[in-house]
């Protein structure tokens, strides 16, 4: 998405990626990062602290340019001639250091290298981006799968030689994914999303994890067998419970059944179905967690959810779950954990828990979901931090906004679709945060308290949600921008804007006489609430005013931008939100 914000230091932050070439035979020197020279650490720390060497050997410097060639055996192919190009990158540019530690997987100690960011030349837009990543994490798909097949021929055939190629290049592979998960996140954090992006953005987070954990049991696999120290690895390490389709943060009404399914997958080494199958239990959501600080509750036991349990298909190794919340979360966000217990031919038993689900409020009443929209959207900008940039928080605000709006994220071309544009944002971001690229818990707070009222009508109120759907609702717009908007247009022609001085409430702005002049609706003058003595709709009202007669629609493109400013006359463009009078029947 283009945007009106200076974002010159930010728009050649990244050069294409290579999809079209697996990224495991690319110096990663030609993404946003570099390595530079360092020394991995690849001693194992056994389950019982014992800290045992690397039967693998010592990693060589190269191990991001091993690759499988097309007849399935592992070669080393390394390349040298990226050395100059990596020097003469580093030699031009201010390159900030970012600190890595060695992070865990699924038991697996994987060795983090430093990286330093630094500009590229690029006239790719973010969604360009984000496609090549995802071609080339799809790619991912293909090579991890053709590792399976030569750890169960390691396995068949007890190919000891091979043991140290395979965990290498599992190693280059587990490196790749880090990288490129970072990359994402600083994508995030200096790029405007459309939804559409940051939904891709999600799906590729989503999918980097699954194969992190998928690579981490494959790497444990191959160490174990490749040194009869590791056998006494626990089988725990070698298997893994992970949610591979997770709801989007959302408001649930306790005992109703939640829209959209959680999926959850065992992960299993390579040797898995050539092996005795274990015997496993119902896969269970195991923890309701709660923000409030509250200890874990056992969701079964406690009687908090229902159909919380399902087996296991044993086909895919999967199940989904819709479950229903039965106690309210009291306006706290809450998350939920899966749990599968396997049990071995040796007697032997495991238990496994799943990652976390995104954080979900669980409310009993409709006068609730402001506030509890507002958690979400919080926990989801901020991700327990005081402050975060300015646009990881627009591109969760908008999602949010069209989500909370009843609106399909693919809607096809006769549907109505009204995501912010970017007027939308240059208008928040100077209104409410003063253009800062830095957004405090106490911005955001401010912020909500003017716009949850409004929120909270574009999706309760089926009429003033559809207006804004259909693009009447222009909203976000300063004094001084609508009166650039209707200083050209005819007397009689308006435009519905919020309330900058009252929150939840709509003010008209029509050309009168020559004049532009501003109308707040009244409570009085329109029903906004279930219960209020007026019957009168905001359509209503609108054709009821003589002052408002040619309405001013806004066509945004998918990139976010106002592509048409259209005048329709008010009765006209009402008649779809209107109630349908009785007509006599004939005869």
């Amino acid at each position: 998405m283009n945007n009106n914000m200076d974002t010159s230091e930010l728009d050649n932050l990244f050069e294409p990626f290579p999809g079209d070439q697996n990224l495991l035979d690319w110096n990663i020197n030609h993404y946003i990062m570099d390595s530079g020279n360092v020394e991995l650490d690849l001693s194992y720390e056994s389950v019982n602290g014992v800290k045992l060497e690397s039967p693998m050997g010592e990693l060589d410097p190269s191990l991001h340019n091993y690759s499988l060639s097309t007849d399935d055996n592992f070669n080393h192919s390394p390349t040298n001639n990226n050395n100059n190009n990596t020097t003469n990158n580093n030699n031009t540019t201010n390159n900030n250091n970012v600190e890595l530690k060695n992070s865990t997987s699924n038991g697996v100690t994987i060795p983090q290298v430093p990286v330093q960011y630094y500009p590229q030349q690029t006239n790719l837009t973010p969604r360009q981006l984000l496609d090549q990543i995802q071609q080339t994490v799809h790619s991912w798909e293909e090579e991890i799968c053709r590792v399976r097949n030569h750890i169960i021929n390691l396995y068949s055939h007890k190919q000891e030689p091979g043991y140290s190629t395979v965990c290498n290049h599992i190693l280059s592979m587990l490196q790749h994914i880090q990288n490129v998960k970072l990359s994402l996140d600083t994508l995030i954090e200096r790029t405007i999303f459309s939804t559409w992006e940051t939904v891709l953005y999600d799906q590729l987070q989503l999918t980097l994890n699954i194969q992190d954990k998928q690579l981490s049991i494959y790497l444990s696999e191959v160490q174990s067998l490749g040194n009869p120290q590791l056998l006494l690895i626990p089988e725990k390490q070698q298997y893994c419970l992970i949610l591979t389709e997770k709801p989007f943060m959302e408001v649930i009404f306790k005992a109703r059944q939640i829209a959209r399914p959680f999926k959850v997958q065992l992960l299993t080494p390579a040797v898995f179905f050539h092996k005795a199958l274990p015997k496993m239990s119902k896969c269970t959501i195991c923890t309701t967690s709660f923000e409030s600080g509250s200890k874990p509750k056992k969701g079964a036991a406690d009687n908090h959810v229902a159909n919380d349990a399902r087996n296991l298909d044993y086909t895919n190794l999967t199940c989904s779950f819709q479950p229903v919340f039965q106690t309210s979360t009291r306006k706290n966000s809450a998350t939920v954990k899966f749990s599968l217990s396997l049990t071995f031919d040796t007697n032997q038993t495991i238990r496994l828990e799943s990652d976390e689900s995104n954080h979900f409020v669980v409310i009993t009443n409709e006068s609730q979901w402001g506030d509890a929209q507002g958690v979400l959207t919080k926990k989801e900008a901020f991700r327990g931090s005081e402050e975060t940039s300015w646009y990881r928080f627009i591109n969760v605000f908008n999602m949010h906004v069209v989500l909370s709006t009843r609106q399909k994220l693919y809607p096809s071309s006769t549907e109505d679709f009204r995501p912010l544009c970017i007027d939308d944002m240059n208008y928040i971001h100077s209104n409410w945060f003063d253009g800062r690229n830095r957004i405090t818990l106490k911005d955001f707070d401010k912020f909500w308290h003017w716009f949850r009222g409004t929120l909270h009508l574009l999706r309760y109120q089926k009429v003033i949600g559809g207006l804004w759907k259909a693009g009447y609702i222009y909203g976000f717009i300063t004094k001084e921008g609508v009166n650039k908007a209707l200083i050209d247009k005819p007397n009689g022609t308006f435009l519905i804007r919020f309330s900058e001085s009252r929150q939840g409430s709509f003010a008209v702005a029509y050309k009168h006489d020559n004049v532009i002049k501003h109308y707040l609706v009244k409570p009085d003058d329109i029903d906004t609430k279930s219960g209020a003595h007026s019957k009168k709709t905001l359509p209503e009202f609108i054709n009821g005013t003589s002052y408002f007669q040619y309405i001013l629609k806004l066509r945004i493109s998918p990139q976010g931008v106002i592509e048409e400013l259209v005048s329709y006359g008010k009765r006209e463009a009402m008649e779809p939100f209107t109630q349908p009078k009785e007509q006599s029947q004939p005869g």
